[in-house]
């Protein structure tokens, strides 16, 4: 079942939490290999899994707002291009650096 979700563009960052009575190491490796974001067994109390559920939501909005971040910068970045363009210095991007005020020749 996780490959087949993990497998789909709309569910890939769907978390998925296994709860299971298996509670060998080589389940667990294979089930979170397999794609799983958890693994819980049997017994669990649920506060725990509660508070896990809770856990992978907030990863996923760190993920999510991490993505959206960057494409929010860009846009800035290019709002100041466009004020700054007349006045000399301009923003310029270093790949994998970041970006720095230069002057144009």
């Amino acid at each position: 079942m996780c490959k087949i979700l993990r497998a789909q563009k709309d569910n890939a960052v769907i978390p998925i939490i296994i709860l299971s009575a298996r509670n060998d190491v080589a389940d667990k490796v294979i089930g979170l290999e397999l794609g799983a974001d958890d693994y819980v067994t049997k017994p669990f109390s649920p506060r725990e899994l509660s508070a896990r559920i809770k856990a992978r939501v907030r990863e996923g909005q760190r993920t999510n707002d991490t993505s959206t971040d960057s494409r929010t910068l860009d846009v800035h970045i290019s709002h100041l291009r466009n004020k700054l363009k007349d006045l000399g210095p301009v923003l310029d991007s270093v790949r994998g650096v970041g970006y720095i005020f230069a002057r144009r020749k």
